[in-house]
């Protein structure tokens, strides 16, 4: 059975890239409305179905509007001896213009025919004395005096790939795939069909013309069949000269034209209709856990209360000793090609055993789980929040990307490559390390010593509000040097947030120039009241940076040298007023 579905998967595959993006497509179905009314009064009247003429099941056409009715149909409609109520199930607003114009039509032509509107938002128990489930807008009830029958919008739609034939069945208001009722049918795609169909209108009309090939009805880019006791077709040909509209026949012997665009949603293949699993809201994420041949680790976000100096770090490695702060770029990027995984397509939706070997997913190459919060809201508005997990298994490299599933599922996609890449080749503690010099929440820092030149400063913070004479506050920040000396506020802060904000430029390997300027930070945080900094040496652009005895990235010369200068230039200003002033 899968064999089968491959082979004819890969027909399907090989049409479309033969046709080269033309949309090209051979459909059969479209839901013949005045029919089903025509058949709905046989069966109201006890007359049999098979004994009607086909032409009573079949539209005439005309250039405004493709859809009316036949003489023949007339003729049953004018012999009508019986009364007949046709109730139109619909609510205000998505009434059906063509399903309206036609029961008009039918009780202007017999007057043994009404016709009343029941919307089921005004009259919600109507329908419950005629059938059971779900009701869907434009559906019929026609009704004699000893007999009812109930008359779908829809029934059942069919059309064929290439030859390959894809029929869709309305079974009690739910649509399926004929050839297997479990394959996910996305029922946007059956709606877009439907609605594109449903309002499609001729602006001309080319009356019996002798050869119909002219305008590539003869072979046709698309067919479109509706299947009830018999079948409607439509035949769509060539596109205009003019561009935008396109050549139909519906079987009368007449050429009509229709807007081009009607074809557009047939231009896909049976696996192009599968409605996709959901991959879930991921945006509040606890954890990434990656498990290879080569590598298994677990990535956790902490937001509060971080393990680390500072809170500018949100993940972290989870390791035997502990946490190891990892840099935002690295492990956000990881994270997200999980947490937004799309599927690019999907090849199989009931994979069995052997089919998730030949993918590489009976023993997958990573499996990435994600832990996140799930946010769920319920009829009052009140939400509730639960922890909830997302795994998805990546298994062999295709075309096109790299074949997954969620864990247990028997759908496999296609996906992005590089989600696989991510998972093999980084090494969360090589590539994933934080890459600034420094960064500090300086808001939790009391004061520093800095030393230069092998001199040493030492400066305090205070914090404070104030108000402004409209009553605002803001906060205001104190530096004071050791001996008493106030600094300038505005000039030490944006000293602080250079230092803070620098970019690094890679990483060096060790210490090994003269040390520039040291620093110890204090701050009020559990476990990490003093931070160690100090930039080295390294060559002519860089200088290295040594944090809380740790060695390694590179910060910009340039931006350290013009703090050092800034803070000199801080510390020392109050001893230059005081020389100007003797002197004077």
């Amino acid at each position: 059975m899968e064999q089968e579905r491959m082979s004819s998967r890969a027909a399907l595959r090989e049409f479309w890239e033969r046709i080269s993006g033309k949309k090209a497509l051979r459909v059969g179905g479209y839901s013949v409305i005045a029919s089903l009314i025509v058949l709905g009064i046989a069966v109201a009247l006890n007359v049999l179905v098979n004994a009607l003429p086909a032409s009573w099941t079949q539209y005439d056409t005309s250039s405004a509007q493709l859809f009316t009715i036949s003489e023949q149909t007339e003729g049953v409609l004018a012999d009508l001896e019986e009364d007949v109520t046709i109730y139109w199930v619909v609510q205000a607003g998505q009434e059906d213009e063509t399903l309206g114009t036609l029961l008009d039509r039918y009780a202007a032509l017999s007057s043994h025919i009404t016709v009343e509107v029941r919307d089921p938002d005004v009259y919600p128990a109507f329908m419950e004395q005629y059938i059971t489930g779900t009701i869907y807008n434009n559906s019929l009830v026609v009704e004699s005096a000893e007999r009812y029958t109930y008359v779908g919008y829809d029934s059942i739609y069919s059309y064929s790939y290439d030859g390959e034939s894809i029929e869709l069945e309305n079974e009690d208001g739910e649509w399926k795939y004929a050839l297997d009722s479990a394959f996910p049918l996305d029922m946007d795609y059956v709606d877009s069909m439907l609605a594109a169909l449903s309002g499609l209108t001729a602006t001309a009309e080319i009356e019996a013309p002798d050869d119909k090939a002219q305008y590539g009805l003869d072979e046709p880019v698309l067919t479109v069949t509706l299947t009830l006791e018999d079948e409607t077709t439509l035949t769509f040909g060539d596109e205009t000269a003019m561009g935008g509209e396109r050549y139909v026949s519906t079987g009368d012997g007449n050429v009509y034209i229709v807007d081009a665009a009607a074809i557009d949603p047939f231009s896909y293949g049976l696996y192009d209709l599968i409605e996709c699993e959901a991959v879930p809201n991921m945006t509040d994420t606890l954890s990434l856990t990656v498990e290879s041949e080569t590598q298994s680790y677990t990535l956790e976000s902490i937001t509060e209360d971080a393990p680390y100096y500072t809170d500018y770090y949100e993940w972290y490695l989870v390791t035997d000793e502990g946490y190891t702060a990892l840099g935002g770029v690295g492990a956000r990027g990881v994270v997200s090609s999980v947490t937004g995984v799309s599927w690019n397509e999907c090849v199989c939706y009931d994979a069995s055993d052997e089919d998730l070997e030949s993918y590489g997913l009976d023993t997958p190459a990573a499996v990435a789980t994600v832990q996140y919060i799930y946010t769920e809201t319920d009829d009052d508005g009140e939400e509730t929040e639960y922890e909830a997990s997302f795994t998805l298994e990546l298994g062999d490299y295709c075309d096109g990307g790299v074949y997954a599933r969620i864990a247990d599922s028997d759908m496999v996609y296609i996906v992005d490559a590089t989600i696989l890449d991510n998972l093999l080749d980084i090494t969360p503690e090589i590539d994933m390390l934080p890459t600034e010099p420094v960064r500090l929440t300086l808001s939790d820092v009391t004061g520093f010593d800095v030393t230069i030149d092998g001199e040493t400063y030492s400066v305090s913070i205070s914090r404070g509000t104030v108000y402004d004479d409209e009553g605002n506050e803001s906060e205001e920040v104190t530096y004071t040097l050791s001996d008493g000396t106030e600094l300038d506020s505005d000039t030490v802060t944006g000293l602080l947030e250079d230092l803070n904000s620098m970019s690094g430029d890679g990483t060096g390997t060790e210490r090994s120039g003269e040390e520039l300027v040291s620093f110890t930070f204090y701050q009020e945080r559990g476990g990490y009241e003093t931070v160690t900094l100090s930039f080295d040496e390294y060559n002519s652009t860089d200088c290295i940076t040594t944090l809380n005895g740790e060695t390694g990235i590179l910060a910009p010369l340039d931006t350290v040298n013009s703090v050092i200068e800034g803070l000199l230039e801080a510390f020392t200003a109050e001893d230059e007023e005081s020389s100007e002033e003797t002197a004077e």
